[in-house]
């Protein structure tokens, strides 16, 4: 019984092991990073099924953003990856997410070793420290500030002054705005001491409009 055990652990690792080198390959090939890349092997060790409502789960191996609801979407690995690695995140930084389905994020980054904070209402299960505190209760997470690198995963008109407050002298927060026409796009605040450079990412198409 003992050897059956061990061998089924073996198998178990290996065909683990397995996954893990076929997402860094796919994830190698989407984003043109290396596979031996933080971002990578952080959401390499994350199973993306248990973040996801049910009726999604099976699409959980396939790279593509699903819509949930109003203002909200479960970002594939492959942009996750692609956005951070574009907004300049560092495996050193200190990081704040701060939005619903943010905490498959958490939990990758997490295991990629970074020190992550985590507001999120809907959280799951996650690996990463997570406060669960509504946004406007600064005094839940201010203490924690700065952070070097804040990520907010839904929609919303203007870059939040306080959460800029929040940043390091390095630091750089990441947001989806919704314009006019209803289009949104990812945009980026860098710390420049007392001012903040702000720069267009990209589209961000995959969030249900409003």
């Amino acid at each position: 019984m003992r050897s059956f055990l061990i061998l089924f652990l073996a198998l178990s690792l290996s065909a683990l092991y397995g996954q893990t080198d076929d997402f860094a390959e796919k994830m190698e090939e989407i984003t043109g990073l290396d596979r031996d890349n933080f971002l990578i092997q952080g959401f390499s060790l994350t199973d993306r099924s248990p973040f996801l409502p049910e009726r999604f789960k099976d699409m959980a191996d396939i790279p593509v953003d699903i819509p949930l609801r109003k203002g909200v979407s479960a970002l594939s690995p492959s942009t996750l990856i692609t956005l951070l690695s574009k907004a300049g995140l560092q495996e050193d930084f200190r990081v704040l997410i701060v939005g619903e389905e943010g905490s498959y994020c958490a939990t990758a980054l997490s295991r990629a070793g970074m020190e992550v904070f985590l507001i999120d209402p809907n959280g799951r299960t996650s690996s990463a420290y997570s406060l669960k505190k509504e946004l406007n209760n600064l005094n839940s997470w201010i203490s924690m500030a700065p952070f070097d690198f804040i990520l907010c995963l839904n929609p919303r008109e203007e870059v939040p002054n306080q959460l800029l407050r929040q940043l390091s002298g390095r630091g750089i927060l990441v947001t989806p705005l919704a314009a006019d026409d209803l289009t949104q796009c990812w945009f980026s605040a860098e710390s420049r001491g007392e001012d903040f450079i702000l720069k267009m990412m990209g589209t961000a198409s995959a969030f249900p409009r409003y």
